[in-house]
């Protein structure tokens, strides 16, 4: 659902995107979402380690951040630690989008 919503919202605004991508050590991952996905050629595609988003969004300087719903950390700690635009998601694992 994040990722439908960033590609909707990229395409309304004419803005450009970037995908963070929390890995643990696969480097091809990032190119099998990006063949099933389908980004816009100008998306930029990142990996980070797992468990870093708060130190990444402390960081961040986007307009929105759009990413999964936290199951292990409270969401307002999350929000109160990171100070930015944020847009929850939570997935039902059956959506499916055609951009």
């Amino acid at each position: 659902m994040a990722i439908l919503t960033a590609l909707l919202l990229q395409k309304n605004w004419k803005r450009n995107l970037t995908v963070k991508v929390a890995l643990e050590n696969n480097v091809d991952d990032i190119q099998l979402l990006n063949d099933l996905v389908r980004f816009p050629v100008s998306s930029k595609i990142e990996a980070y380690k797992l468990n870093m988003e708060t130190k990444l969004l402390k960081k961040s300087s986007t307009d929105l951040n759009i990413m999964k719903f936290p199951k292990n950390k409270g969401i307002s700690e999350l929000i109160n630690n990171i100070k930015t635009s944020s847009l929850f998601c939570i997935d039902s694992s059956s959506e499916h989008a055609l951009v």
